[in-house]
């Protein structure tokens, strides 16, 4: 008498489905994305300062970051300026940085304002509601300063890893 073997077939305890979910879940996590690459200027966007009629200072407005706000000076021989803005989100899950305020102290003094903002991340649940947030500081600098405000978007590092 012949043996004959009989090939037998094991079942997978997960089903067909499972390699599917296994890689799902890995593009969804997408593990730690630092990119080691210098963002100082990538996402900035200068803004020109529009006079003020009724203040001594400028306006300052970006539609696509949804900011608007003044740099003004308390009275006319003051050498104290006062920046105040607010940025208009659609959604929550952003994050706004204290500003950056250089004064190089030239003929005229320039002062460079820089305001960082941080997007929710890429894949991430956020509720559909307008969110305000606030932007203020003060700093001095000569009553004839040339002011430079940018405004810069940076993406929110994943998994924690590493700060853009």
């Amino acid at each position: 008498m012949r043996s004959e073997r009989k090939k037998m077939k094991t079942k997978s305890k997960f089903g067909p489905w499972a390699g599917l979910f296994l890689v799902a879940g890995f593009l969804l996590y997408g593990g730690c994305t630092f990119v080691p690459f210098d963002y100082s200027d990538a996402g900035c966007v200068t803004l020109e300062g529009i006079p003020l009629s009724d203040q001594i200072g400028l306006r300052f407005r970006d539609v696509e970051s949804n900011f608007e706000g003044t740099v003004v000076r308390r009275s006319f021989d003051s050498n104290q300026w006062t920046l105040e803005g607010k940025f208009s989100f659609p959604t929550q899950g952003y994050t706004v940085g204290e500003p950056s305020i250089i004064v190089r102290e030239s003929w005229p003094e320039q002062v460079l304002i820089t305001i960082t903002f941080w997007s929710p991340k890429v894949i991430s649940w956020v509720s559909s509601c307008n969110s305000d947030m606030p932007v203020t500081a003060s700093f001095n600098a000569a009553p004839n300063a040339q002011i430079t405000l940018s405004i810069c978007n940076r993406p929110e590092p994943r998994c924690g890893c590493g700060s853009l």
